[in-house]
């Protein structure tokens, strides 16, 4: 795995099945429940990979529907330090999973969510294929900001795109793009 690139996605609901059925039915998803000491996990899979997962949210987070990205991490302690040092909060302190690795649910300093995850074992990541996660795309009320943000967050460079009267779109890049902020 290499840093500074999103390595899971999970797809947070109060209605997971609606989610899965919805999910499962646009892009060839089937889920496999895994039994987590905190309570069973769906996995999301297409084929034999397995691609992200469902959760519900935690107990006071907003009740909106969203994706969660986690982004690979050498220390997932030291790098949920450096949110609140670049302006961002803590959300979920970091944690261990059960054997997989060490995760910490963040907010960006516009409230964004992001997850940090620090795995117990470094494994390749496959290229993307038809089906699975390819791109993230942050829509800020701060673009600028929010470069700055996840470029020293992430150690990403960005590349600025005119767009018009649309703006600027950024390119975070780190061995190849990453994601896009607009």
């Amino acid at each position: 795995m290499s840093l500074s690139k999103f390595v899971w996605f999970e797809y947070v609901s109060k209605d997971l099945a609606k989610a899965q059925g919805f999910f499962g039915e646009l892009f060839n998803w089937s889920v496999k429940t895994v039994p987590m000491p905190g309570g069973d996990y769906a996995m999301i899979s297409i084929g034999d990979r397995t691609i992200g997962g469902y959760t519900t949210p935690p107990d006071g987070a907003p009740p909106e529907a969203h994706w969660l990205s986690h982004l690979g991490v050498a220390d997932a302690r030291a790098t949920a330090k450096q949110v609140e040092t670049l302006g961002g909060k803590v959300l979920k302190a970091p944690f261990q999973v059960d054997g997989f690795g060490t995760m910490a649910i963040v907010a960006d300093p516009h409230g964004g969510p992001l997850a940090l995850w620090q795995p117990a074992k470094q494994e390749p990541q496959p290229a993307p294929a038809d089906g699975t996660f390819c791109w993230n795309e942050l829509a800020s009320k701060d673009p600028a900001a929010s470069v700055e943000f996840y470029s020293k967050l992430g150690g990403f460079t960005a590349k600025a795109q005119d767009m018009g009267p649309m703006g600027t779109y950024y390119v975070l890049e780190a061995d190849g793009p990453r994601a896009g902020i607009m």
